[in-house]
Order: C-alpha cells, then sequence, then structure tokens
C-alpha cells in the first residue's frame, strides 16, 4: 500500500493536523462514489455518505467517533456536492436513527469495495503475521504489518486491541519454534546448564558474563589469546550449533536484554522464554567475537609485517654501510705496492667472506627482504595460526592455504621445527627460495611467514570464510537460502519491492542506460565533455556570479531562524512536510525518532 494510504490506517477519529492535501485526496469523490452519494435525496444524507467514504478512505474504519467533525472537512465535501454544509457537526447530530449510521456505512464499504474480516481471512492474517514474525521483532511493527495487510487485501481495519492480541500470539508461535529449534541444536541438558556456566565467578572477580561484553583489552598477545579463549568457551556452550536462520537484526533484537542485564538478574530469569533469549545472546556474541577476532588476526599480521619491513630496512642501510667500507678497503689494497699478488688475493678473499653467503642466498629485492625478515618472527607467527585455527575457517581442500594449515599441523604434531624434505610448495615462485633452501628449520620460518600472508590474503578475497560469522561469511551464506526462497518468494519480493520477474528491472535498465547515453552524446555534441586519450575529461564548472537580491534574501532568511540546532530544525521541518510519516510508514512516537530517522544527532549553528 502507498505511503499516504498507510500513515491513518486504524484511526478511530479525525487527525488533529490534517492538511488541505490530505482533505482534498481523501474526501474527494470519484465518479462512482458520486453516483452512491446522488441516490440519497436529503443533503444532509448525502453529506453522512460522502463523510463515510472519505474517512473510510483514509483510516479504513467506519466513521463512529462522537467527536467534532472538522470544519474543514464539511467545508470540502460541501463543495463536492454543491450544497451548504453545517459548520458544526458530529456523528451523533448527523444521525438521529442508528439504522441510518450503519447504511451509510455499509454503502461506503460496498463503494470502495471492502469488506468484513472472515474467519478465512482470519486464518490467513494469522499466518502472514507468523512469516513476518521473522523479520519485525515488536509486537508494534507486526500490528502496523497487519494493517497493511488488511488495506492490501481490501478488508475493513481492527481494533486495536484485536491487532494486537493478533500480533503477539504470531511472535510467541515463531518464538516458539525458534526455541524447539535450540533444543534440537543442542539438547535440552545443555541448554540448562547455560545459566550456572554464565553466572560463574572467575579468578578476576568478573563473571562469564561480563567477560563475554568485555571488549578486548589490546590487540597484542595477551589480548588475542583471551579473545580467542572467549571463542572456544562459546563453542563449548554449543553456539556454534545455533544455526536459528534469523537476520542479523532479528539476532540482535532477540539477544538485547541479554547484551544490558545485570549478572545477577540471571538466576531470576523464569520460564522457557530465557533458554532463547540465552541461545540467541551466545550466537549473536559468538559472532562478534570471531569478527573481531578475524581482525586482531588480520592487524598482528600487518604488525608482523611491519616490523620485518623496519629490520629490513635497518638491515639494508647496515649494509649498505658495510660495502662503502668494503670498497674502501678493497681500494687500499689495490694501492699497496709492497704486496704480492697471492697476498692480495688472500686478503680480499678474507675481506669478501662475510658478503659470499649473503650474495648467494640474500634476496634482491626489499620485499624479498622483508620476507626474510617475517620468516624469523617464530612465536609470533605461531600463534596466529593457532588462533586462526581455533577459529576453524572454511576453505576448500584444494585451496593452498588448506594444504598449508594441514602440512603445519602434521609438522606440530611430529613435535620437531624442521620442514621435511621434498615438502609442497603451495604458495608459488615468491616464497620458493624460502621454503625449498636447504636449512630445513629456516624453510619451517619461511612456509609459517608464506602461510600467514596468504591466510590475509585469503580473509581479505572471501576465499577464507567462517559459518559463525557477520563479515565473513561465504558468498551464499550471505543469500535468502534456496528453500526458503522457493517457498516464501512471494513475501520476499513484496518485502525487498523488486520486481517479481528479471524482465521488467532488466528493461528498465536498458532504458535508463539508453537516456543515459543519449545525454552522454548530447554533451559530447555540446562540449560540454570532452574525450582525450581515450579519457573522459570534464571541464571544471565555473562560478557564476551571485545574484545581490539572493544575498539580501539570505540575510534576512537567517535573521528570521537565527541560531539553531539541526536536530530541533529537522523536528520542525516534519511537523510542518510530515516527511518522517512517509519514511517510517506510521507516526513517528516521538522527537528523538524524527531524529534517528534522518540519520543525525549533530548539532550546527
Amino acid at each position: 500500500m502507498d505511503a499516504p494510504l498507510q500513515q491513518y490506517l486504524g484511526w478511530e477519529r479525525f487527525p488533529d493536523d490534517l492538511t488541505d492535501p490530505e482533505i482534498a485526496y481523501f474526501f474527494s469523490l470519484a465518479e462512482e462514489e458520486q453516483r452512491t452519494v446522488d441516490r440519497r435525496r436529503r443533503p444532509l444524507n448525502r453529506l453522512g455518505v460522502a463523510l463515510q467514504i472519505g474517512f473510510l478512505r483514509l483510516t479504513g474504519t467506519p466513521l463512529n467517533s462522537v467527536e467534532m467533525i472538522p470544519p474543514r472537512v464539511l467545508a470540502h465535501i460541501g463543495v463536492e456536492l454543491g450544497i451548504a454544509p453545517p459548520r458544526l457537526a458530529s456523528i451523533r447530530a448527523l444521525y438521529r436513527r442508528r439504522r441510518t449510521l450503519f447504511e451509510h456505512q455499509e454503502a461506503a464499504k460496498r463503494t470502495l469495495g471492502l469488506r468484513d474480516l472472515t474467519e478465512h481471512g482470519q486464518r490467513a492474517l494469522n499466518g502472514f503475521l507468523r512469516r513476518e514474525a521473522g523479520d519485525k521483532f515488536l509486537v508494534g511493527d507486526l500490528e502496523h504489518a497487519a494493517r497493511d495487510w488488511l488495506g492490501d487485501h481490501h478488508y475493513i481495519q481492527l481494533p486495536s486491541r484485536r491487532l494486537r492480541s493478533s500480533a503477539s500470539a504470531a511472535r510467541r508461535h515463531y518464538d516458539a519454534g525458534l526455541l524447539a529449534g535450540v533444543m534440537a541444536a543442542v539438547g535440552e541438558t545443555e541448554a540448562k546448564a547455560w545459566l550456572s556456566e554464565l553466572s560463574e565467578t572467575m579468578a578476576n572477580g568478573k563473571t562469564r558474563l561480563e567477560w563475554l561484553r568485555d571488549a578486548p583489552a589490546s590487540r597484542k598477545t595477551k589480548g588475542l589469546a583471551d579473545h580467542i579463549a572467549k571463542i572456544e568457551f562459546l563453542k563449548k556452550l554449543g553456539a556454534d550449533k545455533l544455526e536459528l536462520g534469523l537476520s542479523t537484526g532479528m539476532l540482535k533484537a532477540q539477544a538485547r536484554s541479554m547484551l544490558y542485564r545485570k549478572p545477577a538478574m540471571l538466576k531470576r530469569l523464569r520460564g522457557e522464554r530465557k533458554n532463547l533469549e540465552l541461545a540467541c545472546f551466545l550466537r549473536l556474541q559468538l559472532l562478534r567475537l570471531t569478527d573481531d577476532g578475524l581482525g586482531m588476526i588480520d592487524h598482528r599480521i600487518a604488525d608482523l609485517w611491519r616490523q620485518a619491513r623496519t629490520r629490513a630496512e635497518a638491515a639494508a642501510t647496515d649494509e649498505l654501510r658495510r660495502h662503502q667500507m668494503l670498497i674502501s678497503k678493497l681500494a687500499v689494497l689495490a694501492d699497496d705496492e709492497s704486496a704480492s699478488d697471492a697476498d692480495v688475493r688472500d686478503r680480499m678473499r678474507a675481506l669478501l667472506a662475510p658478503f659470499l653467503p649473503i650474495g648467494a642466498h640474500g634476496p634482491s629485492t626489499m620485499v624479498g627482504r622483508v620476507r626474510r625478515e617475517l620468516a624469523t618472527a617464530g612465536k609470533g607467527a605461531t600463534e596466529l595460526l593457532d588462533a586462526a585455527t581455533t577459529i576453524s575457517l572454511n576453505l576448500t581442500a584444494t585451496h593452498p592455504l588448506a594444504q598449508a594449515i594441514e602440512t603445519l599441523g602434521a609438522v606440530a604434531a611430529s613435535g620437531k621445527r624442521q620442514l621435511p624434505e621434498g615438502t609442497n610448495n603451495p604458495f608459488g615462485q615468491t616464497w620458493a627460495s624460502l621454503v625449498d633452501q636447504p636449512d630445513r628449520e629456516a624453510a619451517f620460518g619461511g612456509y609459517k611467514a608464506a602461510t600467514l600472508m596468504l591466510l590475509k590474503r585469503s580473509l581479505r578475497n572471501g576465499q577464507a570464510s567462517v559459518a559463525h560469522s557477520l563479515e565473513h561469511r561465504a558468498p551464499k551464506d550471505r543469500l535468502i537460502p534456496n528453500g526458503q526462497w522457493l517457498k516464501e518468494r512471494a513475501r520476499f519480493v513484496r518485502s525487498l519491492a523488486v520486481s517479481a520477474k528479471p524482465e521488467p528491472t532488466i528493461r528498465w535498465i536498458k532504458d535508463e542506460l539508453d537516456i543515459a547515453l543519449k545525454a552522454l552524446d548530447a554533451a559530447l555534441s555540446r562540449g560540454d565533455i570532452r574525450i582525450e586519450n581515450s579519457r573522459l575529461v570534464v571541464p571544471k564548472l565555473k562560478a557564476e556570479p551571485e545574484d545581490e537580491n539572493l544575498k539580501s534574501v539570505r540575510r534576512t532568511l537567517f535573521a528570521g531562524v537565527g541560531k539553531i540546532q539541526l536536530p530541533d530544525l529537522l523536528v520542525e521541518i516534519d511537523a510542518a512536510t510530515r516527511f518522517s510519516w512517509a519514511l517510517l510508514g506510521r507516526v513517528p512516537r516521538s522527537e528523538l525518532s524524527v531524529v534517528r530517522t534522518f540519520g543525525t544527532t549533530r548539532g550546527v549553528d
């Protein structure tokens, strides 16, 4: 249903601030409606039917209110019907006989094609609300969705109490299904142990609940180890098994109370509802901690690379200084006329001896030097790779990272610190000099360094994913599951506001592209833009001279408005335009909700 038809759905009285355009929109009569009104002989009866039609179109409910009818509405209907309406009137004054009121209401329903909700319609509404409960957590949002559904299916709007009851029932039904899924995933025994596990006091005096909610103390070794310990604890509680099929927004909504609840309140929780809140909390924390943990690993790898680069640059500077000293010594030796040829060669060999291993095996580029230094990271690299393994990365069997992690695991299981001879190099030629070198202990360090950099790249390009993550899920896991899409395709199409078939969207894109290309061709013809060296060049626009009258208007405008905070200005503008009503699809509940709708709380003068 269009936004102008949504905002007053379910109202049982006239809004206090109906605007003239809204009155004209809702209370103007179409041809068929005019014929229905003209069947009444008396002017007040015609007025009553027209009033019922307009109010029914405005709110979706028959007009029964005993309050006064706005004079502007009466005046507009009078102009529509060509009669002189009363200046003040109420439903009680217009209808001396209740029977006439009911007849006019039925006539308005028939004219607008509306009907009362049947038993079959109630079942359809309940089914709709149960499906919508997967996307909307608040009962108020479900109630609003129900009103839209009633309007779309040409039903008379129901009282708020009845709709809220249906929405609450749908919320309970959906939550019961989620709870059954939780119990099937982890078992009743394990779910019952959650409260005691989270209430347990640690050595630092904090409960496990507070510990899980704490932000990382640092991104260093200790902070990462504590972070990985939290992930392992959540996996121990079965959080990795809680695939509930909830969107991120719904998961946050279900877990919101646990994010701020005091630990002392845990033991007071009663009923099955607590298990659902705990399950969603554990799952949400696992998703968040996994993302944060991968971010910390990425940061630490970058830090190790930075440290290796610093050492490589220092080594390069030192090597340059040593080479300069070598040249000086060789120059002195060459000028020594008293030394024999054999003596000169022996002394030259002694001077060059420290440089020969580096010249034979050393990298020729700065990046190669950095890789060589990174291969000496040792314990730091091992900690990061162990942390990544604990998080449980999803990789294809043929992916180089999977092969590298398997090889490192086999070496760790053997208890040796050397890379076995003949180990396959899955990293390419850039790491060959470090992985295939004769010193197998140094080769092991090079292998770990290569694995670290491959891990970082795989996380960045999405080749490595984690099932229990928000940012690093596999591409297929980010899409609506195929089975659910086939089952609820119509609902998703409506919710996402997309076309049911791809052809209209493709045709629209082609039309837009055709218009844009024609505009581009016209701009080229006019010389507004030009193409130079196969590149599009857009000349800078020159500022037009400012009109002096505009300066005067601006000064007068700001003098009248004065200094005002942006949120206050937004609220004032919205009070006159009601733009937030269209954005929200409902009446804003507070000034803060209006400010949040426009996405800012920053003040400006």
